[in-house]
């Protein structure tokens, strides 16, 4: 599996663009987006600059490079997950043993929770990360989001399971649509 358009989008977007180097909150040099060393190996410096299309390179080579071979082994995974811990293991470097063993289990509850634990830096808890793990572990809850939808729409059996049945039921969302499954697809 590799990230999709709609990870790289959940990066760009936790990630936030800047132009100019600066000093996350770790203390690190960083620019475009969390770039921290450049795919030269040259680590960023204070005072580089940056355009926003070579940002988009640094970011998706770093991905392919050093997150995508850490997660080929975790076939399980729905794209939305995959996509997820993408975004996590950009933010924070490496998989961790609480992440590597929550993952070996399989078990959606642990790997969340596991997720939600990498909110720190400098060894205390930061807002921003805290906010930013509840986005990534949204992604986890696929089956909730097909049980709602299978609520919402009369006939389906209701077993978070996007089957045949499920999908048929599926509407076609387009510019200028209304009504409760565009309301659920904006909370969401």
């Amino acid at each position: 599996m590799t990230i999709s358009e709609a990870g790289i989008n959940m990066i760009e977007n936790l990630e936030g663009f800047r132009e100019k180097s600066y000093k996350c909150v770790a203390g690190v040099n960083t620019i475009g987006f969390g770039t921290t060393i450049y795919h030269t190996g040259e680590k960023v410096k204070a005072g580089d600059t940056i355009t926003r299309e070579k940002a988009e390179i640094e970011l998706s080579y770093y991905i392919k490079k050093n997150i995508e071979p850490k997660l080929d082994s975790y076939t399980w995974l729905t794209q939305a997950q995959y996509d997820s811990l993408c975004s996590l293991l950009y933010n924070i470097g490496s998989m961790g043993k609480t992440l590597k063993s929550a993952m070996l289990t399989k078990n959606i509850t642990k790997v969340k929770n596991a997720v939600m634990q990498y909110n720190k830096a400098g060894g205390k808890a930061v807002q921003g990360l805290i906010d930013r793990r509840k986005v990534e572990v949204k992604a986890f809850d696929y089956r909730l989001r097909v049980r709602v939808f299978q609520i919402l729409t009369k006939y389906l059996d209701v077993d978070g399971i996007c089957g045949s049945k499920t999908k048929a039921c599926i509407p076609l969302l387009k510019r200028g649509s209304r009504g409760k499954y565009v309301k659920m697809v904006q909370r969401w």
